[in-house]
């Protein structure tokens, strides 16, 4: 064999290994690309997960706060109608009173006029 053979023999070889080497290469870019599309796909869906778990808990949150201030507005509304009941009767009795004086006062005035002007004449 001669030098030229030598160097193309070399040069064939070499090509075949670049080729060889550039063939591996390739599939070990194929497997990190499809292992970083997994791993992807992966954490999107557990993103996708985390998200309807944090929805489902501030709807249950909403929910139950809408209920509080339900309930509360009862409770308010059954006081507020307590303290009207209550203040009716107050004033039923307040009244009850005022008329109660303003009649004895009405015979204390009668009295005098009536009851003193009969005796002085007889």
């Amino acid at each position: 064999m001669s030098a030229r053979d030598n160097a193309s023999d070399a040069a064939d070889r070499a090509k075949s290994y670049g080729q060889e080497k550039s063939g591996q290469a390739q599939q070990h870019a194929q497997g990190v690309k499809e292992s970083a599309q997994q791993k992807a796909g992966e954490a999107k869906e557990k993103a996708s997960e985390t998200t309807q778990q944090t929805k489902e808990k501030a709807g249950g949150t909403a929910e139950m706060a809408k209920e509080k201030a339900s309930q509360a507005s009862q409770t308010a509304a059954e006081k507020a109608r307590q303290a009207k009941e209550q203040t009716g009767t107050i004033f039923q009795q307040a009244g009850e009173k005022v008329k109660g004086v303003v009649q004895g006062a009405a015979e204390t005035v009668k009295k005098p006029f009536s009851g003193g002007n009969n005796e002085d004449q007889q």
